[in-house]
């Protein structure tokens, strides 16, 4: 073996060269420690749907617009627009006959200007619940139930799966129609009396998810 600095011999396996001291070997490197994960059997939050009321306002507004634009054109509802339109430019040409804007009166499209206001009355109500729905989050694993609260600033807090004393899921109509569903448990914890896991969705499967890893924690508990 040579030194690669001075090009003097050196004994097999030598970690420094006698000679000029250059190191020969690389000293044997201690690979780090795995970092410990933890697996994650569901996350999840409310979702939109979960607020019935609100959501379904919505849609209704989201669709109302449209609907309206289209059924001015289908009679009776184009006479009654006629009918609404024309009283809108009376009122309206009457306003600017008093403030001198006679020589200019501008045309309101009475149906545009309520359509378009009702679609962005359900976008502002869409993103209000989307907003609503992420200020809470579910994060299931073997050991803990963590839960996350907050938009912008969040708070943590974790529950054991062992303090839960017993689990129910609820459903109701309007749950059923949306998909949507609520579990409910009672835990020795006494931070959390009692939790509420509202507005899920796919909610027979997280119950199961909830119910099978319950009964492995109780089951290995002391």
């Amino acid at each position: 073996m040579t030194c690669t600095q001075c090009t003097i011999e050196v004994p097999s396996g030598s970690q420094f060269c006698p000679g000029c001291g250059h190191q020969l070997l690389e000293p044997p490197r201690t690979p780090p420690a795995p970092v410990p994960t933890v697996q994650t059997l569901w996350e999840g939050h409310p979702t939109v749907r979960s607020f019935e009321g609100p959501f379904f306002l919505a849609v209704f507004l989201l669709l109302a617009g449209p609907s309206m634009y289209g059924l001015s054109y289908v009679a009776p509802f184009s006479v009654w627009a006629f009918e609404m339109q024309a009283f809108v430019d009376l009122v309206w040409g009457t306003i600017a006959g008093v403030l001198s804007f006679t020589e200019f009166v501008p045309h309101i499209p009475l149906i545009g200007i309520l359509a378009t206001s009702l679609f962005i009355l359900a976008c502002v109500l869409f993103v209000k619940l989307w907003t609503r729905s992420q200020q809470i989050r579910y994060r299931l694993t073997p050991k803990y139930l963590i839960i996350t609260h907050g938009f912008l600033t969040r708070t943590q807090k974790q529950l054991s799966i062992t303090a839960i004393k017993d689990m129910k899921l609820e459903q109701s109509f309007l749950d059923r129609l949306v998909r949507v569903g609520t579990i409910d448990a009672d835990t020795s914890d006494p931070s959390f009396k009692h939790i509420s896991i509202r507005g899920i969705s796919s909610p027979t499967d997280v119950f199961d998810a909830f119910y099978r890893v319950w009964q492995d924690a109780t089951s290995k508990a002391p």
